[in-house]
């Protein structure tokens, strides 16, 4: 089954206009410094979140409260039939019209006609971000997950690094020897190897097929044989003078 993918939100550079300054509108307020609607997102939820950002991608100017500015997992899709998501949708709709009624009522005169507004007011004022909202997408199914431990010891592996062979692409494995590779586009359509290396440890070599993907491999790496002195004396690598020292003639 392929994983789930997963937006981001983020606001890069916030906006400090004063929020109750600004004129209210359908979606949120208008600023009138920036000339431009500044949708509403503090009182959402997650699935209303998703769900704007994955049906508008054109750049929107939002307000949220800090804690919503993270990553999102994108609803899978089901083999619901088309019947029940519209009865299942028709109720989402009827909630959140419930739930609206709840809200600040406001009045707004628009070419001669009043326009109702829904606004749940925020009670921490200071505690909200605006700003030009940057949606990024990351697709999980195309990943390299994996476990590393020690062969001998079955301990884990932190620090150990993930890598695509001939590339720079590379990750590490996480205090828990836990790792995820994400694969860049351009080596989705062939085969690709990725080498687990750490020091004092033996080098693995895995070959992934795209068909695969995503995929999770366990690595047991294998330690570095410490050569004994005297395969040093040997090899020539370490010379060794054995003998009684004299002291200096008188």
């Amino acid at each position: 089954m392929r994983k789930p993918k997963k937006i981001e939100l983020k606001i890069p550079q916030p906006c400090h206009e004063n929020w109750d300054n600004m004129s209210p509108t359908q979606q949120g307020r208008f600023c009138q410094s920036c000339e431009k609607e500044v949708v509403s997102f503090a009182n959402q939820t997650d699935a209303q979140i998703v769900a704007f950002f994955q049906r508008s991608p054109k750049k929107v100017c939002g307000q949220f409260r800090p804690e919503q500015l993270r990553t999102y997992t994108l609803p899978q899709q089901s083999l619901v039939s088309p019947r029940f998501k519209a009865i299942t949708i028709g109720s989402l709709l009827s909630v959140m019209s419930a739930t609206a009624v709840y809200g600040q009522q406001q009045q707004n005169k628009h070419h001669g006609q009043d326009q109702q507004i829904f606004e749940l007011p925020i009670t921490d004022t200071e505690r909200q971000m605006l700003g030009d909202v940057v949606a990024l997408i990351a697709d999980t199914s195309h990943t390299v997950q994996g476990y590393i431990t020690d062969i001998s010891s079955g301990q884990v592996l932190s620090g150990a690094t993930v890598q695509i062979k001939q590339t720079h692409v590379q990750t590490n494995a996480g205090t828990d020897g836990r790792f995820n590779l994400e694969i860049p586009v351009q080596l989705r359509e062939k085969a690709f190897t990725v080498f687990i290396l750490k020091p004092g440890y033996e080098t693995q070599e895995r070959t992934i097929i795209p068909d695969q993907l995503p995929t999770t491999i366990n690595v047991q790496l294998v330690a570095s044989e410490v050569p004994t002195r005297d395969e040093y004396q040997t090899k020539g690598e370490v010379r060794m003078i054995m003998g009684k020292i004299a002291g200096p003639r008188n």
